[in-house]
C-alpha cells in the first residue's frame, strides 16, 4: 500500500480549499505538511484554467518532488458541469470541450499523474447510453494518447452511481473502461462499496477513501462504521495495483492530525 493523503476541497461552494492552494499560495509549507504526515501519494483538484498553464504546473511539480510526494490523479474543475459540456445533445459543445479536456491530460502528464477523474452526467441524462459511451470512448482515447487514464467515478445523482450503468459502459467500452471507486459516493447512493469493488475489480484504478455513520456522510477513516479491514483484504486478494487517497470535505475533520492517524491505521492493513 502506498502512503496516502488528500487535502480535499471544502464544500462545493468553497472550492478554493484544496491541495493547489495549499501548495502554491502558501509555498513549500503545504508540501512539507503533506510530507511530514508521511503521505507519499496525493490527488490534485484544479480550480481554474490558469492552473493548467506550464508555469503553475512546473511549480506544483517542483514542490511535490522536493517533498517526496507523488501526484497520482487529477480532478477537473469542470467536473460539476460535465453533463452540460460533454454529454448534452449539443454536439458542437462536446467537440469544443473535448479539445479543452486535452489540457487536463497534458497537465496530468506534466505533473506525473496517471489518472484524470470524470464525474460524467447528472441524472437524468439527456442523451442515450450508446451516445454517452461513444463520447466517453473518444475522451478515453484522447487521454490515452498522452499516457493518461480517464476514469469514471461512481458519483451519486450521476449516471455512474450504480453498478448497472457501469456495466453498460463496460460492455460497450471493454478494456477502455476505467473506474474510480469513491466510498462516500457509494454510501450516499445506497450501494455496498465492497460489492462494487468486487464486481469491477478489473476496472477500478483508483480509490477515494472516507468513512461514515448514521450522522455523518464523509469523515476520516475509522471514525465511522465502514469495514476497512474487509475492503483491504479484498484489495489484497484481488491483486489491486492502484492507489488509495483519503478524500474528505474540509468540514469533515477538525485537525490534520485526524487524517494522519487514519493514514497510519490504514497502513497497518497493508495491501
Amino acid at each position: 500500500m502506498q502512503r496516502f493523503l488528500l487535502f480535499r476541497k471544502g464544500e462545493e461552494k468553497n472550492v478554493r480549499r484544496n491541495i493547489n492552494r495549499l501548495l502554491l499560495s502558501r509555498g513549500d509549507r503545504g508540501g512539507r505538511c503533506v510530507a511530514e504526515a508521511g503521505a507519499k501519494v496525493t490527488e490534485v483538484f484544479f480550480n481554474s484554467p490558469s492552473e493548467l498553464e506550464p508555469v503553475f504546473l512546473r511549480r506544483l511539480s517542483s514542490i511535490a518532488s522536493d517533498n517526496g510526494i507523488r501526484i497520482r490523479s487529477l480532478h477537473p474543475f469542470t467536473s460539476f458541469a460535465e453533463g452540460y459540456i460533454l454529454f448534452s445533445q449539443y454536439v458542437r459543445r462536446f467537440d469544443d470541450y473535448r479539445e479543452f479536456y486535452k489540457k487536463y491530460y497534458a497537465a496530468a502528464s506534466a505533473i506525473g499523474a496517471k489518472v484524470v477523474v470524470l464525474h460524467g452526467a447528472k441524472l437524468p441524462m439527456n442523451i442515450g447510453t450508446d451516445e454517452y459511451a461513444e463520447r466517453l470512448r473518444l475522451l478515453v482515447s484522447d487521454a490515452r494518447e498522452q499516457g493518461i487514464i480517464l476514469a469514471q467515478e461512481n458519483v451519486v445523482h450521476h449516471n455512474g452511481q450504480t453498478p448497472e450503468f457501469m456495466n453498460e459502459l463496460k460492455s460497450r467500452l471493454g478494456s477502455d473502461f476505467h473506474m474510480v471507486l469513491d466510498i462516500k459516493q457509494a454510501y450516499l447512493a445506497g450501494i455496498d462499496s465492497i460489492e462494487f469493488f468486487r464486481e469491477f475489480s478489473d476496472n477500478i484504478c483508483h480509490i477515494h477513501l472516507s468513512d461514515h455513520d448514521e450522522s455523518h456522510k464523509c469523515i476520516p477513516p475509522f471514525d465511522g462504521t465502514f469495514d476497512f479491514a474487509a475492503l483491504f483484504s479484498l484489495l489484497k486478494n484481488s491483486g489491486y495495483s492502484g492507489d488509495c487517497v483519503i478524500e474528505l470535505y474540509r468540514s469533515g475533520f477538525e485537525r490534520t492530525e485526524q487524517l494522519t492517524d487514519s493514514m497510519r491505521r490504514l497502513e497497518k492493513l497493508d495491501i
